[in-house]
């Protein structure tokens, strides 16, 4: 769609073994278009909540509990659904839909956002990758260890990518969060931030259905959301 471009590429060999990388480049000052986040009021896949909201494309978003409520920062059209559990990082865009990665506090609100979302753990910060997982309260294994990664950036000119990287099949190795920062910093980030991965890393178009390869049926196929 206009202001919405689709980018994959297959590396047979990125931080030490093959890997499928996704990116969603969307182009904030084209008009009409606006991203957000989509609320589910009950357990859904990415492409169902997509298609639900008649959206042109979308990846998944902030961390769950068992029952598919949200853990994390959750604020659109200005009101706020859910908070932080843990104080955390977040994606927010103000009314006027300019994007802001920062810290927002465990229980509280972000008065700045208009749409936010939060996320574990920012990845880059001035173009250069700054992993902040300790900060978050993520486990060393979060952090360091390969895992399919879902992940926000704003790019220089305001242009926000949300890009996958996938794990766990022949389709991907999956990365550590440093990696994961150090790639988005290649693709042009100015800041970062990591969504919620592994069994949960998805990206959808609505003319593409699922791209990546999501890992919960361990296949390198697009059928295990």
């Amino acid at each position: 769609a206009n202001g919405v471009t689709l980018e994959t590429r297959r590396y047979d060999s990125l931080f030490g073994g093959t890997q499928f990388g996704s990116v969603l480049r969307v182009d904030l000052s084209e008009p009409g278009v606006e991203v957000k986040p989509v609320r589910s009021n009950q357990c859904q896949t990415t492409s169902q909540l997509a298609r639900s909201a008649g959206a042109v494309a979308a990846v998944n978003g902030g961390f769950f509990d068992g029952a598919c409520g949200s853990v994390s920062l959750v604020k659109i059209d200005g009101q706020l659904f859910n908070s932080n559990a843990r104080g955390r990082s977040a994606i927010g865009f103000t009314e006027t839909g300019l994007p802001m990665i920062d810290w927002v506090n465990a229980g509280a609100d972000w008065p700045l956002a208009y749409h936010a979302l939060g996320g574990l753990s920012r990845l880059a910060e001035a173009e250069m990758v700054s992993v902040e997982w300790e900060r978050d309260a993520a486990t060393y294994s979060f952090a360091h260890n390969r895992h399919p990664r879902t992940g926000v950036a704003i790019g220089a000119g305001g242009e926000l990518m949300m890009a996958t990287l996938d794990g766990r099949t022949a389709a991907g190795n999956g990365v550590s969060l440093f990696d994961f920062g150090q790639w988005f910093v290649w693709l042009g980030a100015t800041e970062a931030l990591n969504l919620d991965g592994g069994g949960s890393t998805t990206l959808w178009t609505s003319t593409e259905g699922v791209v990546n390869f999501p890992s919960d049926n361990g296949l390198a196929d697009h059928y295990g959301e």
